[in-house]
Parts: structure tokens; C-alpha cells; sequence
């Protein structure tokens, strides 16, 4: 996958350059087809309405929070191992997760629990009665 964005940043780095005159000099963000929030969903728009009413989307975590669409070398193009990375935001639960055989045999967070379209804390936990 990793493949297909350097490719396509290549294509429209080069097609930018033609279009850039000596009186209209683009920033790269003023280059982008949508705000950088929504970039993504431009290939990836079967993930947006899941994401908007997961977790993080109803804490607005962009997908530059954790992914790098240059690449980073980690899998699914995040910008650290998928533990390391839960654990910035989340380390409150770092303590339980390192008590539990979840640490000890080295799960990552993402085996069990889905970023992109995890209902909110709030909806997970148990009705009362």
C-alpha cells in the first residue's frame, strides 16, 4: 500500500509543477485537494462514516495523528508500532495492559480493538438495568 502513495504524490508533484507560474507559488497545504482532516477519505471513503461515530473520530484524532501517508517504515504506514502508539494517548492504560497476559506475551492493542470504527467508551460499557 505503502507503494501506491509515493506514486501518487510523485504524479502530482510533477503535474503541480507545471501548473505553478512565477506569480502564483502554491504552499503545499494550499496543493492539497481537500483539508488535510479529509485528505485521505478522498481513496479511503468507505472508512469516513464508520470513523466520524467511532472513538476517535468523536474526538476528532485525524488520520496524520497516527498515520504517515509518506510512510514510516511500520506497518499500515503508522508513524510508530501499533502499541507504542496507542500508548501515547492512551497510557493511563499502560499499567494495566503491562499486568495482564496481554503485555507479557506482547498483543498489540489493534489484535482485539479496531481504530477505525471502535464505538466511543461511552457506548461500550454495560446498559443498566
Amino acid at each position: 500500500m505503502r507503494g501506491i502513495h509515493v506514486k501518487a504524490a510523485l504524479l502530482f508533484v510533477l503535474l503541480s509543477f507545471f501548473c505553478l507560474t512565477a506569480q502564483r507559488v502554491l504552499s503545499h497545504e494550499k496543493m492539497l485537494v481537500k483539508p488535510r482532516a479529509r485528505i485521505c477519505y478522498v481513496c479511503h471513503g468507505d472508512k469516513e462514516k464508520v470513523y466520524a461515530e467511532s472513538g476517535h473520530g468523536k474526538f476528532d484524532v485525524t488520520c496524520a495523528m497516527c498515520h504517515n501517508p509518506h510512510g514510516e517504515g511500520n506497518e499500515k504506514m503508522l508513524k510508530k508500532p501499533a502499541k507504542e502508539l496507542c500508548l501515547l494517548c492512551h497510557s493511563d492504560l499502560k499499567a494495566h495492559y503491562m499486568s495482564t497476559g496481554h503485555g507479557k506475551v506482547e498483543l498489540t492493542c489493534t489484535m482485539c480493538h479496531n481504530p477505525h470504527g471502535t464505538p466511543a467508551a461511552e457506548e461500550q460499557k454495560p446498559k443498566s438495568k
